[in-house]
């Protein structure tokens, strides 16, 4: 203990989840916003989503996947950064957020290699993050944060 707080060591497994979504973040929002102010990339973009539109299930415009593809950023950057910090809310965001990319990607690419390669990652994401050590974890720091 040190100043009234309770200190657990973090799981490792919150720690890898942590950081690599905070550098995942990094190094994917500065081509995502070159999407943006740069018309030739968002058409070359838009040609690329219209390739999975024979496997959609429904038709998801493609301004809307660009703005989710930059909310992925911000929104893991934040969750891993609040999952270092012990935060629950840090794992029930990525967690929310992995469930909704997982649907969004369902949607656009239907049955797709890529639906199947997401949705084991998260299962097995979900499954490490809830394993009784990183309950553990949030829930000791959960007291000490509130």
């Amino acid at each position: 203990m040190h100043d009234g707080k309770v200190d657990l060591m973090r799981p490792i497994s919150v720690s890898i989840i942590s950081w690599l979504y905070i550098i995942y973040s990094v190094v994917t929002l500065l081509p995502k916003i070159f999407i943006v102010i740069s018309p030739e990339a968002y058409e070359i973009v838009e040609g690329l989503m219209s390739a999975h539109e024979n496997n959609e299930l429904v038709s998801v415009p493609s301004w809307f996947q660009v703005l989710f593809s930059h909310l992925a950023s911000i929104v893991t950057m934040i969750a891993g950064v609040l999952m270092l910090k012990g935060y629950v809310l840090g794992r029930s965001l990525l967690i929310i957020w992995l469930l909704s990319a997982s649907l969004l990607t369902l949607l656009v690419a239907g049955f797709s290699l890529s639906f199947y390669l997401k949705l084991p990652l998260t299962v097995i994401l979900i499954f490490l993050l809830f394993r009784p050590k990183a309950n553990e974890y949030f829930k000791v720091n959960r007291a000490v944060n509130a």
